[in-house]
């Protein structure tokens, strides 16, 4: 089979997490079939098997991304002869006549904490996300043969906005892999705070840990530091707090087992950094909703809070500092499959 993987978008953060992973996967249990990875970038080496074609292109702006999906990927992408196509970024190629699959990992849409305006400064380019760009992912969901989620609350609220059946959707379970000489914590540090997120988007609530580090001072606490992976000179600085930027993956599991770790983020798919932190067995200080509910599902390092209240964070944040919780030693269960088998079962 001639299999054409579509992940153009991916270039940093989560997205190209996914492709890394999605790509070693096929690298080390399929040689038979042929893959062509279409990419923004040289992200992922060739192999006898695996072919990269760069198309730097599609990612000058959205409109040429769209233009791409709806009109002449189409012709593009059917100049390789597919048997199938898998696009790893959320929306189809649209008039394609071979067999499409889906990786939907855009929770945006699909989430039920809050709904976002486009009449707000501060709002709107998630709001665009929430209603425009999300129709054309519920559309592709309709029109795919294959939906492929990361988790059971995706699956339930996909089937039950697009209306398709759940048997239509897979969860393909994510795994992630400790770097070398990363041994797991059996301590937490009391002063030292990590939030890894690597944009100050709406979603990404920056604002609940800048008024809880307002309370803390407010109460006299004032020896501890949050980290925050936002550009180093960003503005404003604020006291207490510190950017260290983009970092390699072995500082980013370094500060997962140095720090306590914040994450009030209430819009995620799976939250990529709680299940990276748990895998360091990481005190975790969290927003409350659907997705952290289940990414950390038997975790007792996990303590949760409304994404709303400062105050709530607050406490925990000084529940930390008095050195008042036990860190306990996670037991994770050793997963069946590598997860990304989920997919190649239902293409090949």
């Amino acid at each position: 089979m001639v299999i054409v993987i579509n992940d153009i978008a991916a270039e940093m953060g989560g997205a190209l997490t996914v492709l890394k992973s999605f790509y070693s996967f096929i690298k080390n249990h399929d040689s038979e079939n042929e893959y062509i990875f279409l990419l923004s970038g040289n992200y992922v080496e060739e192999t006898d098997n695996i072919k990269v074609v760069v198309n730097e292109d599609v990612k000058k702006s959205g409109l040429h991304k769209l233009r791409f999906d709806f009109f002449s990927g189409k012709k593009y992408i059917s100049s390789f002869n597919p048997d199938y196509v898998l696009s790893l970024q959320n929306i189809i190629t649209f008039g394609l006549k071979c067999k499409q699959g889906v990786y939907v990992h855009q929770s945006i849409p699909f989430q039920k904490e809050k709904k976002f305006s486009l009449l707000k400064s501060s709002e709107r380019g998630t709001a665009v996300i929430q209603k425009f760009i999300g129709s054309i992912i519920k559309k592709s969901v309709k029109k795919a043969d294959n939906v492929f989620v990361q988790t059971n609350w995706m699956k339930e609220n996909v089937a039950e906005i697009c209306k398709v059946k759940p048997d239509k959707i897979s969860v393909v379970p994510f795994e992630t892999e400790l770097p070398d000489d990363i041994d797991k914590a059996t301590d937490y540090p009391n002063n030292r705070f990590f939030y890894p997120a690597t944009f100050e988007g709406i979603y990404k609530n920056h604002e609940v840990i800048y008024q809880a580090i307002d309370i803390l001072k407010n109460d006299g606490y004032e020896d501890f530091e949050v980290v925050l992976t936002l550009p180093v000179d960003s503005q404003p600085k604020r006291s207490n707090i510190s950017h260290c930027g983009l970092i390699d993956k072995q500082t980013l599991f370094e500060n997962y087992r140095n720090s306590v770790i914040l994450f009030p983020s209430y819009i995620e798919t799976i939250g990529l950094p709680l299940l990276e932190a748990r895998a360091v067995n990481s005190l975790i200080l969290v927003a409350d909703c659907q997705y952290s509910r289940e990414t950390l599902k038997g975790y007792k390092n996990a303590y949760f809070f409304n994404m709303l209240e400062p105050t709530q964070l607050a406490e925990l944040m000084k529940m930390v500092i008095n050195r008042e919780f036990e860190l306990y030693s996670d037991i994770l269960e050793e997963a069946v499959s590598d997860g990304w088998n989920v997919i190649t079962d239902r293409i090949v």
